[in-house]
């Protein structure tokens, strides 16, 4: 999971696989496919060694199991456009209905032991969630939701009314994220940390169903969030064009304020308009002007880290 993380924030990153400082300290960046095949396999071993179910974990889901590793495998696969291993992938996960589903009420996604979870992190503090205290705040927030995602609700959505709260102060509205609600001053909600869950394996098989030209089955699945979001069901989506856009738009709603999910998906889907760069080039150059160039889609290698190692080069679009 932390090398997911690496190789979509910074590209090509340092592959350590053993514990000799001697050699570990000083490695070069290594081919981002490289890490992702070794993602790969460290997934399908631990897939091989890790419980079925909870029951190791006192029926709580804050401990790996075959559907976690499955859940981020998946992921991996529809990022490598592994279209076929991905649909297998989350089918596989989304046919443990006796571990985890859909869960009707989006207003308990995120409850310790949600029905949805697949895996779930405990906080470090008992009586708060980081994401609550960011961005769940009790005076005017720190972080609000821009315009563009509070009109790309359709009219009804649950989730506009579960996920997110318009704090008024003198007459000013300032809609922000309420996904998690556990502060030090509302403790009375108890959440945890939602790693993987259940929808995504639904927007994962979509996709992959998608470009796979298997458009009914791929509508069905975006439809089954739809639903829970008391939403009608989309009809007539039959290119993949019109499906990608559909997706994109659910998982825009489904997973704001969520694991940088939105800034990946943009980074390595094509854009509508001009396929030859990136949809975050289209959006990102729309929002930010002549501020935005293609290689903001990385960060910056830190240099403290350059300092300790010089073998590590740094990324495009950053001083040396």
């Amino acid at each position: 999971m932390c090398y997911f993380y690496l190789v979509n924030s910074f590209g090509d990153v340092p592959l350590v696989l053993e514990t000799n400082p001697a050699i570990t300290a000083e490695l070069p960046r290594a081919d981002t496919e490289v890490v992702y095949t070794q993602i790969k396999t460290d997934l399908l071993e631990a897939i091989a060694v890790l419980p079925e179910d909870f029951r190791s974990y006192g029926g709580e889901k804050i401990r790996a199991t075959t559907g976690a590793a499955q859940a981020l495998l998946a992921r991996v696969y529809l990022y490598m456009k592994d279209w076929e291993n991905a649909e297998i992938t989350a089918s596989e996960i989304l046919r443990k209905t006796d571990l985890y589903h859909l869960e009707p009420d989006p207003g308990k996604v995120f409850l310790a032991n949600s029905q949805e979870g697949i895996l779930q992190f405990v906080p470090a503090f008992s009586s708060s969630i980081w994401m609550a205290s960011a961005f769940y705040p009790s005076a005017a927030p720190n972080f609000v939701l821009n315009d563009g995602l509070t009109a790309a609700f359709e009219e009804g959505d649950y989730r506009r009314f579960a996920w997110t709260i318009d704090y008024n102060t003198q007459g000013d509205i300032y809609p922000h994220s309420a996904k998690y609600k556990r502060t030090f001053s509302n403790p009375s909600a108890i959440e945890y940390n939602q790693v993987f869950r259940v929808a995504e394996q639904y927007l994962i098989r979509a996709e992959a169903r998608a470009q796979q030209n298997n458009f009914d089955e791929a509508t069905e699945d975006i439809n089954k969030i739809r639903r829970r979001a008391n939403l009608d069901d989309l009809r007539n989506l039959n290119t993949k064009e019109a499906l990608i856009a559909a997706i994109e738009q659910e998982k825009r709603i489904e997973f704001f304020c969520e694991w940088g999910h939105r800034w990946f998906d943009l980074k390595r889907w094509p854009g509508r308009i001009d396929p030859s760069v990136s949809r975050a080039d289209e959006i990102l150059s729309e929002y930010k002007g002549d501020n935005w160039q293609t290689t903001d889609q990385l960060f910056p290698i830190p240099q403290a880290s350059r300092t300790t190692n010089p073998n590590l080069s740094q990324n495009p679009g950053y001083t040396n």
